[in-house]
């Protein structure tokens, strides 16, 4: 286990704080409802199907989820204490409380007094706000222990996951996706282990222990043969441009360029040695995951299994849906409605904008305007992060790592519809990441320096 035991490492003299076993239990029921329990239901055939419902219908209901998920939060209100609080901490908390209000205010909400109490989507809106405030206002040397045992317990449950995933695979007895073989179909559960491998990844460019690129070994695996693209692509992009920021924030730049052009040889040995040993489905697997241009190429000859499936043609048509109207239309269809319309983009017969891969235009159709820009304000906060990081020449990698894949993530949803804020275990895991800011020292840790100056300025 000590192999992921520490992701941000302590002062030499803070020693580890010890927390309590219940937390330790309740984090790990977090963690298998998160896992174990998705929301994306594409899993079709093969013993994963008894698996799931076992876990569904007997442990973790969403309803179970929700009450495990508030006892969370309140148990981890007991770890703040007295603190200056940091002027960016308190922003963003600002703002995410603005956007509730404003969304609150929504005169297109359509919702009895008491529903807005309880209703899954403003509940969403509810935790983001209380649970982004209990762990930003966390003492610094306190939260190092308790990001590292989340993100540890996250981490060997999610292998636990891949592991029993690729087998069930490779044995013929796993799930499909587009009738094809797939390890994990469920998008939710991918993009965690998207979320995870570069955190491990971080830690690796970290220590160099190689024990990690097994990790990242087995997580890439389930990706590649789940047969699904966004997380893998976004799992390949944010550990590129890690890595970019690895070579230009080290001072031993000739051996991280040779660190990099061996991970490219490794990678293309294992694409080599795969394509003699299972030929069909890598050549499956290229054309599923190159069909995702076939919009940028309208004379290719493209089967429909292996096409854009529309994601790019929806994504350039909502958005010139969305300039068209930005004008006119400002509220969204309100709590208690089906989203907006969105003209020549529905499903069959179906007038609603559910299935339209456009998170920021899903916003705006769905709450407003004002959620839409608190999308755009975020990404905006994480380029300015990086940029800070990359001047600051920070060579903590897990951070790094975190704040890349964030941004990529926000990004990612204009062309595939991921929205953290339209499911109560996306906004969990997306707290957790973003909470990283607090161990970069011109964000928590500068405030805590600070206050100790000013203490012994005093005595």
């Amino acid at each position: 286990m000590s192999a992921l035991n520490t992701f941000i490492e302590y002062n030499t003299d803070s020693p580890e704080i010890s927390l309590p076993k219940y937390y330790y239990i309740l984090v790990t029921l977090i963690w298998i409802g998160i896992i174990f329990s998705p929301f994306d239901r594409y899993a079709t055939g093969g013993d994963i199907d008894f698996i799931q419902s076992f876990f569904d219908r007997r442990l973790f209901k969403f309803d179970y989820f929700q009450v495990i998920a508030l006892v969370f939060l309140f148990l981890s209100v007991t770890f703040i204490k007295k603190t200056r609080k940091d002027k960016f901490l308190i922003t963003f908390t600002v703002l995410n409380c603005i956007v509730l209000a404003i969304s609150l205010f929504n005169p297109n909400n359509n919702l009895t007094p008491g529903q807005y109490l309880y209703i899954p989507d403003l509940l969403n809106f509810y935790y983001l706000c209380l649970f982004s405030y209990i762990i930003l206002n966390i003492n610094n040397e306190q939260y190092i222990t308790i990001f590292n045992k989340i993100i540890m317990i996250g981490a060997y449950v999610l292998l636990t996951k891949c592991i029993v995933s690729l087998l069930l695979y490779f044995t013929g007895r796993g799930s499909f996706f587009a009738d094809m073989p797939s390890t994990i179909p469920q998008m939710d559960i991918l993009i965690y282990i998207s979320a995870f491998q570069i955190i491990i990844f971080g830690k690796y460019l970290n220590t160099k222990k190689r024990v990690n690129l097994v990790y990242i070994f087995v997580f890439y695996l389930t990706l590649f043969f789940s047969y699904r693209r966004s997380a893998l692509g976004l799992s390949i992009v944010a550990d590129l441009l890690l890595f970019i920021y690895y070579i230009v924030v080290t001072p031993q730049k000739i051996k991280a360029i040779k660190t990099f052009l061996s991970f490219i040889g490794i990678i293309l040995l294992l694409v080599i040695t795969l394509q003699f040993i299972i030929p069909d489905k890598i050549e499956k697997m290229f054309n599923r995951f190159t069909g995702a241009f076939s919009y940028f190429n309208k004379n290719a000859q493209v089967d429909e299994e292996f096409s854009d499936s529309g994601h790019m043609e929806q994504s350039i048509e909502t958005t010139k849906v969305f300039f068209d109207k930005v004008n006119t239309v400002f509220w969204g269809s309100g709590f208690g409605n089906r989203a907006y319309f969105i003209e020549g983009q529905a499903g069959d017969d179906d007038e609603t904008l559910g299935g339209i891969h456009n998170s920021f235009v899903y916003s705006w159709a769905a709450w407003g305007m004002h959620v839409t820009m608190y999308l755009v304000v975020l990404c905006l906060i994480f380029f300015r992060i990086i940029i800070k990081l990359i001047k600051m020449r920070l060579e903590n990698f897990v951070i790094a790592g975190v704040i890349i894949y964030l941004l990529y993530f926000l990004l990612l949803g204009w062309t595939n519809g991921i929205l953290f804020l339209s499911h109560l275990q996306y906004i969990i895991v997306f707290v957790l990441l973003f909470s990283v800011i607090k161990f970069i020292p011109q964000y928590g840790n500068l405030v805590e320096e600070e206050e100790e100056e000013e203490e012994a300025y005093d005595e």
